[in-house]
This record gives C-alpha cells, structure tokens and sequence, in this order.
C-alpha cells in the first residue's frame, strides 16, 4: 500500500493537473457555453411558411403585414382579455424574416386564455406599455391587420424612453395580392379578420 504521505503528493499533482486543465481550457469550455445560450435565446430566423405546405386542419395560417421592420419573433402568452403575459419556454416560438412587408406563419390554434404576442423586432423587445397580440384558429388562413412599427418616445414606468411602438393598419388588398404571388393555393382560402389587440404587456422589460 502506498504511504499517506506519497498519496498526499499524488492528489496535489492531481489536483493541480486539473487547475492547470481548467485555466487552459476553461475559457474556451464558457465560451461554447455562451455561444449555446445564446443560440437557444436568441432561435434562428426562418423565411416563413414554405408555399408547398399543406395546410392541416388543426393549423392556424396567419398573414401579418409589417411596416418598418425586417424579422418578428412571435411568441405565445397567457391572456385575460386585458393584459398578456409571456410564456416561459420556447415552444411555438416562431422567429420570421418579413417578406414584401408581411409574414405567413404556421401556428398552433390558441385557447380562449392564449393568445399570440409580437413581443420582439428587429431582434429588440418591444419596449412599451402595450403589446400587439392575436388569436390563432385552426384551419383557418386568416389576415388579421399590419402593424407599423416606429421609433418614439414612449412613458415607462419609470419615466420617459426611446422605443419602437406599434401602429395598427389595415391592407387587405395588399395581403390577398401577396398570397396570390407567393401563396396561389392559400389565396382562395383567405379571410380578412382585423383581430389584432393591443394588451397589457407584462413582458416589458425596465
């Protein structure tokens, strides 16, 4: 058996090989770490629904016109009526690059208590009192409005700040023309429903 004393020397080598492993390697191991977080958070941005998808009858096509913007993430929340509030997780979480100024996305139908929310633009959270949210019904392909984002001063709870705020605006025609160009089997199926809400936003970040 090896002396106490020779195993207190082996753990000490031991145990400064893995510092010096540690200071060596160590960065690059948090980087990669860093790198996975980030990716996770921040999703990778799609083009949208692919014009060859067949439509189900559980999904719920939404057109959403945009202004002044190039992605949207859209996120689903829990809702009363008055106030919306994100929903941990990233699942249905849909990240879509804008196209001709609208997106076309597949989504899950919503309960009477969710709703969808536009919470991030541009890769910026939407920093505003209120927030754009909608329904989505199932089997449905439905435009439900445009939103205008500018940038503005906006009153937070604590105090005045620059911040992208939303406007609703209505293009129908503009909807059905951009189905009929890029979506021609979803154009006949197209119904214009302005269902966009503004909610409070319980999201918002200050």
């Amino acid at each position: 058996m090896m002396p106490s004393s020779c195993l207190g020397l082996v753990a000490a080598w031991r145990s400064g090989r893995a510092a010096v492993f540690c200071l060596h390697y160590g960065h690059w191991m948090l980087a990669m770490v860093a790198l996975a977080l980030c990716l996770l958070l921040s999703g990778c941005a799609t083009p949208g629904l692919d014009p060859s998808y067949q439509v189900k009858a559980t999904d719920g096509i939404i057109v959403l016109g945009t202004e002044g913007a190039s992605q949207a993430t859209i996120t689903p929340g829990r809702s009363d009526g008055t106030t919306w509030r994100f929903l941990t997780g990233f699942k249905n979480r849909h990240i879509v690059n804008v196209r001709d100024g609208f997106v076309v996305v597949r989504l899950d139908a919503t309960s009477p208590n969710t709703r969808y929310g536009v919470y991030q633009i541009n890769k910026t959270v939407v920093q505003s009192a209120n927030i754009a949210t909608f329904a989505a019904e199932g089997g449905t392909v439905t435009y439900i409005g445009t939103l205008a984002f500018n940038t503005e001063e906006i009153e937070t709870t604590s105090g005045w700040t620059t911040g992208r705020v939303m406007r609703k605006k209505w293009n129908p025609d503009g909807a059905a023309e951009f189905l009929r160009k890029n979506y021609p089997e979803l154009a006949p199926k197209l119904r214009c429903l302005p269902t966009i809400e503004f909610q409070k936003n319980k999201f918002v970040i200050f």
